[in-house]
């Protein structure tokens, strides 16, 4: 019982200080080192002893026994502790050589894995560039579709106030209209195309002449000029951001086709406010009336048409 005890302290003493030894393999250590050559000198101090007659007492018996038997449990646990130190020191180098080997592969692993992460990061880098170069060009793009639209429609608007303006020069002979308090006039005469020119605002004549001179030369100044106020105010901002270019073109174009015209009657309404019914001629030769007001003793073209239902002109 008391050889397990021991044995048991030995183990846990060890256990302790991080060697892991069982029970068996300390009694094995203690067991091949418990016999050992007795100290040099010992038996030549014995038989010197009993040679001389000196008696030797128990006690010093029992004291050298207890120095050899101390001596001995001292050199087996040195032993142990030692192959254990040697053991753990092994173990560990063991572990060091295996993780210096994992490590290096680890190494090799991820030499390749760092070159494939630099390039997916360049190339990354790449489409992220690329990306905000089509989306510049998607903005600049879907701005030029705005503006082109934008354009279009504007051009649409001219075209149609052309188109009324054509018609109030080129619409079919449907009569004269009759104005409450009118009076008439006699025809104006006759007006060909070689013979326009700039002739001012002093009468509805000369106005609507220097009116159809410019639209031929692609004035757009002296046209707007031709218009009343309000008329011109709504024509600027229409025209505002269309080409000069265009415009000019499409002035020119409503007017290609008449080769004169002539005014076969004037209506006076009041003092600032006549009619005059004009007669184109050309490969579209119609009849139209056109209003005339007076401003600032000057007179303008207001090419709006009367509404019955409102009484106003748009």
């Amino acid at each position: 019982m008391r050889v397990n005890r021991g044995l048991e302290k030995l183990r846990e003493f060890f256990t302790k200080r991080g060697v892991s030894l069982s029970t068996a393999a300390i009694a094995g250590a203690v067991s091949a080192n418990s016999v050992l050559a007795a100290p040099v000198g010992l038996a030549a101090a014995i038989t010197a002893a009993a040679l001389s007659g000196t008696a030797i007492s128990t006690a010093a018996v029992v004291a050298a026994t207890k120095a050899i038997a101390m001596t001995i449990l001292q050199k087996t646990l040195i032993g142990v502790s030692i192959a254990a130190a040697i053991s753990t020191g092994v173990y560990e180098a063991r572990q060091a050589s295996t993780s210096r080997v994992r490590v290096q592969a680890l190494l090799h692993q991820q030499a390749p894995l760092t070159e494939q992460i630099q390039g997916l990061t360049r190339e990354r880098d790449h489409l992220v560039s690329k990306l905000a170069g089509l989306q510049e060009e998607h903005v600049r793009l879907s701005r030029g579709k705005a503006e082109l639209l934008r354009l279009r429609s504007e051009v649409g608007v001219l075209r149609n106030r052309t188109n009324d303006l054509g018609k109030m020069l080129a619409s079919a002979s449907r009569g004269a209209e009759t104005t409450t308090g009118a009076a008439s006039a006699e025809s104006a005469g006759h007006f060909p195309r070689e013979s326009w020119a700039f002739k001012g605002y002093a009468t509805p004549e000369a106005a609507f002449e220097s009116m159809t001179f410019a639209m031929s030369r692609g004035d757009i100044k002296a046209i707007l000029t031709g218009y009343v106020p309000e008329v011109r105010s709504q024509q600027e901002k229409e025209w505002e951001k269309t080409p000069e270019a265009q415009l000019r073109d499409m002035l020119i174009n409503a007017s290609i086709g008449m080769t004169g015209f002539r005014i076969l009657r004037k209506d006076v309404v009041s003092e600032d406010e006549a009619f005059l019914t004009v007669s184109t001629e050309g490969k579209s030769a119609s009849e139209a009336r056109f209003r005339l007001k007076k401003i600032n003793d000057e007179w303008r073209i207001d090419p709006r048409r009367f509404d019955p239902a409102t009484q106003q002109y748009k």
